[in-house]
């Protein structure tokens, strides 16, 4: 957020947590035991100082502004959020998932014009008959 420069340190943060899925995958341990254990052992010291970011931030932003709404969400979500560091098989992010949807958004919303278009030109040919 060109506004939040103090973010930065939040997604240093983050970005420390996606290389210790880099380590996993580079391991091959991926939704291994092993991968579980190495979540605990770096990914929640990393997620605790991100605790300790937003318990800090949170009292400075104003709660409509942008980081207010931000950090709000992420201190209301952290459940959910950290949910990946008990199981293995949770990948860090839901890109994936994302991703998915949007595909599937993009062919219901082509399929819904096709459809629109198809019956606007029966009803064209319908009114010059």
């Amino acid at each position: 957020m060109p506004t939040a420069p103090e973010a930065r340190e939040a997604m240093d943060l983050i970005l420390e947590l996606y290389r210790v899925e880099a380590q996993a995958r580079d391991a091959d341990l991926v939704g291994t035991p092993a991968h579980r254990a190495l979540r605990q052992e770096s990914s929640t010291r990393i997620l605790a100082r991100l605790s300790t970011w937003l318990a800090v931030q949170t009292p400075r932003h104003p709660p409509k502004s942008p980081m207010g709404q931000a950090l709000s969400y992420a201190t209301k979500q952290w459940d959910a959020l950290t949910r990946f560091i008990e199981d293995a098989r949770l990948p860090l992010d839901n890109n994936r998932s994302e991703a998915a949807l949007r595909k599937a958004a993009i062919f219901a919303s082509s399929e819904v014009i096709r459809s629109r278009s198809s019956s606007a030109s029966s009803r064209q040919g319908q009114k010059w008959s």
